[in-house]
């Protein structure tokens, strides 16, 4: 296995549009065999000395079908989560019967984990997005708007249960 992209700070508009990019640039690798265990064992190590800290470290799995090469899926979860990595989601391509079930008991585990199914592989991009939309943890303005209201509100309460105090 090879790592296509290394880890990436992406922090702005522009730096999401170039990774874009660099992602577009990669061509599909496929030997004709599935090994999410090989996958997970591969990944896991990676967090280990890659120039970033991270609160949390998260591995993600996406294909189109269960286990027919590697080692045991099962076990390269469980061995990444003994070893710290804190998350391994799951996106399946449905189409092999059981393949979401596989997803669901061998590859998604670990805090928040979750496994996103595409119906095809014309709804992949679509479950790319719901997948990274539930991922990325980024404040909408809207809940801004509403926490700095509820600063203000409390900064109000203060000042008129003070302002009481002293009368």
């Amino acid at each position: 296995m090879t790592q296509s992209l290394g880890f990436t700070l992406i922090n702005s508009a522009a730096s999401s549009n170039a990774f874009a990019a660099a992602i577009n640039g990669i061509s599909r690798a496929y030997a004709g065999s599935t090994a999410p265990g090989g996958a997970i064992n591969f990944a896991a190590p990676l967090f280990n000395n890659n120039g970033f800290e991270s609160p949390r470290q998260v591995i993600d799995v996406s294909g189109d079908g269960a286990a027919n090469d590697g080692p045991n899926t099962l076990a390269a979860r469980n061995a990444a989560l003994a070893g710290g990595v804190d998350t391994i989601n799951g996106l399946v391509i449905l189409g092999e019967p059981g393949v979401q079930a596989f997803y669901q008991n061998n590859i998604v585990g670990g805090t928040n984990a979750f496994l996103v199914v595409a119906n095809d592989f014309n709804d992949f991009a679509v479950a790319i997005q719901d997948k990274l939309v539930r991922e990325i943890r980024v404040p909408e303005p809207a809940s801004l708007a509403l926490f700095g209201l509820g600063l203000a509100a409390l900064g109000f309460a203060r000042r008129r249960r003070g302002a009481r105090i002293a009368a």
